[in-house]
């Protein structure tokens, strides 16, 4: 019997099988704390008011999580107010990681980054030139109210891995989670878990496109589509949305075709394509 920690597939376990392995040393599953933000969120057992929504994020981030081989808590939901936020992050902290959803953007009650900075947040980074899911933060905390971030590169090397909880401050648009989820997240639970560095990366292959579709400045945009698999030439054809918060549509699609900065596409053209 293989002892795992992490999910093993068929070319793995055999290997292990003809090597003799009954049992095999892996990396830890990574504890992921996933908290989805904002009033208008109702849990599902709960049936919505005209101003409300179920909370579709946290099930599918627990869900893609458990895909990149870490372990998910889905903390209670984080209403918006500093008090109901601080809350949840003093819940979170201790996990390896912190997933937030929603309350990232510029909006009144987009409060997630002022309150991380409470907590001694130090951000890598805040925005990116993508539709959807340009509102993403990326940073790390103190695992211990009493610990500081230090303002010194040099002596941030020798910190303690263990002493930090990084986090993702994903957009509440399903879509846009979910997008920013596979550029973004699984990558690097792909690497706390341990997997070669050639697997890191977000998972992208060429494929023809069916239709043309016409470019937008400023952004690489990622939009759902069905990725035909071809032996000589796989096609992807672009589902009808009515944008990020279109589940229907993202449930139909299996891939996402990613459409470059300002450029008009033809049939026929290849581009790249963001499988999940």
């Amino acid at each position: 019997m293989l002892a795992v920690g992490t999910p093993l597939g068929a070319a793995e376990i055999a290997l292990a099988a003809a090597c003799g392995y009954a049992k095999i040393a892996v990396y830890k599953r990574p504890s992921v704390a996933i908290m989805a933000t904002g009033d208008e969120l109702v849990e599902l057992d709960v049936v919505p008011e005209s101003h409300q929504i179920r909370d579709s994020n946290g099930y599918a981030l627990a869900a893609l999580v458990a895909a990149s081989g870490g372990k998910a808590k889905r903390l209670e939901i984080a209403r918006d107010s500093k008090e109901s936020l601080r809350k949840r992050i003093v819940d979170g902290r201790q996990s390896d990681l912190l997933l937030l959803s929603g309350g990232v953007s510029v909006g009144k009650y987009d409060l997630v980054e002022e309150v991380l900075s409470e907590f001694g947040a130090e951000f890598f980074f805040t925005r990116v030139k993508m539709q959807p899911g340009r509102p993403v933060v990326f940073g790390r905390m103190p695992k211990a109210a009493s610990q500081r971030v230090s303002k010194s590169a040099s002596k941030r090397v020798h910190e303690a891995k263990d002493e930090w909880t990084y986090f993702f401050g994903l957009p509440g648009n399903p879509v846009s989670t979910q997008v920013t989820f596979h550029c973004f997240v699984g990558p690097m639970l792909r690497a706390i878990c341990g997997t070669s560095p050639a697997q890191w990366g977000p998972r992208f292959v060429q494929a023809t496109l069916a239709e043309k579709v016409k470019g937008k400045d400023g952004l690489t945009r990622f939009l759902p589509g069905i990725l035909r698999h071809d032996l000589e030439r796989p096609e992807v054809r672009l589902v009808l949305s009515h944008g990020s918060g279109d589940l229907a549509a993202n449930a139909r699609a299996n891939c996402y075709a990613v459409l470059p900065d300002g450029r008009d596409l033809r049939a026929g053209d290849v581009i790249t394509v963001l499988l999940r």
